[in-house]
């Protein structure tokens, strides 16, 4: 699988920081809280054609915060919104760590 591993390796060397948003456009992002997208770190996607964040992403911004969707950007600037398993709340103290930011590829 080593052209899978290729590109999920090239997709995760593209993203330069992860947001979150209370809805689907980039104009949901949170703001206020001391919130501010963080830079990601990803391993090598060895031999499985996936790759996950090395640690937890840890967040902060305005308690009780509705969060839906986490924002990727590149460079360029946002590259694809995807949605959270499960819709969320920044806590009371206005944080919330992020465990799993998964890229896969599977080729058919």
């Amino acid at each position: 699988m080593a052209f899978a591993d290729d590109v999920v390796d090239w997709i995760t060397g593209e993203i330069t920081t992860i947001g979150l948003a209370s809805g689907s456009l980039e104009a949901n992002e949170i703001t206020g809280g001391g919130y501010a997208p963080i830079a990601p770190d990803y391993p090598a996607s060895g031999t499985d054609g996936e790759s996950d964040i090395s640690a937890p992403l840890e967040f902060s911004g305005p308690p009780n915060q509705s969060i839906t969707h986490a924002i990727f950007r590149r460079a360029a600037g946002v590259w694809f919104i995807r949605p959270l398993d499960a819709p969320d709340n920044l806590n009371s103290d206005g944080r919330w760590d992020m465990t799993s930011a998964a890229i896969t590829n599977a080729i058919v």
